[in-house]
C-alpha cells in the first residue's frame, strides 16, 4: 500500500540518491553536485508556501517524490510553480503525486499555472502520466 507524505530529515540522503538515479547523470556531460542536490531535498522538509514537496513510500522504502517550487512570474500577476522533481517507481504513486500537486496548487489562489520542464530523455511514461494529469501544453525551450 502507497503512503503519500512530507519527508523527515532523516530521508534527505534517501530521497537524494533517489531524485539523482532518475536524473540519470550519466545521459548529460555536466557534472552533477550531488551535495546542491542534497541541500535542495533538505531545504524543501520544512512546510513552506511556496514549497511544495511530498513522497510515496511503500512501508519504509521510497517509491516516488515530487517537488516543486513557487516564483513570481516575469511578465504577468500571479506566480507560476515549478516542478523540480517528479519521480515513481511503482504503479500507482505518481498519480497520486500529481493528484496531491494539483489539489495543492488549485488551493493557492497566487499559482496562475504550473510548469513541469523535461529533459528530451524524459522516461516515456512520465510524459504519459504528465499529459494524463493535464500537463497537455509544450513549449520549446532552447539550452
Amino acid at each position: 500500500m502507497i503512503e503519500l507524505r512530507r519527508i523527515v530529515a532523516s530521508e534527505v540522503d534517501a530521497l537524494a540518491a533517489f531524485a539523482i538515479e532518475g536524473i540519470r547523470p550519466e545521459l548529460y556531460p555536466l557534472h552533477l553536485d550531488r551535495a546542491k542536490v542534497r541541500a535542495v531535498v533538505n531545504a524543501f522538509i520544512e512546510p513552506h508556501t511556496d514549497r511544495f514537496q511530498l513522497a510515496a513510500f511503500d512501508g519504509s522504502r521510497i517509491v516516488g517524490g515530487l517537488a516543486a517550487a513557487v516564483m513570481p512570474m516575469l511578465w504577468f500577476e500571479r506566480c507560476e510553480a515549478h516542478v523540480l522533481m517528479c519521480r515513481a517507481t511503482q504503479p500507482g504513486a505518481g498519480k497520486k503525486l500529481l493528484g496531491a500537486l494539483k489539489h495543492w496548487a488549485n488551493q493557492d489562489m497566487r499559482i496562475r499555472r504550473v510548469i513541469w520542464p523535461m529533459e528530451c530523455h524524459a522516461d516515456p511514461r512520465i510524459v504519459q502520466l504528465a499529459r494524463r494529469a493535464g500537463f497537455d501544453n509544450t513549449l520549446t525551450v532552447c539550452t
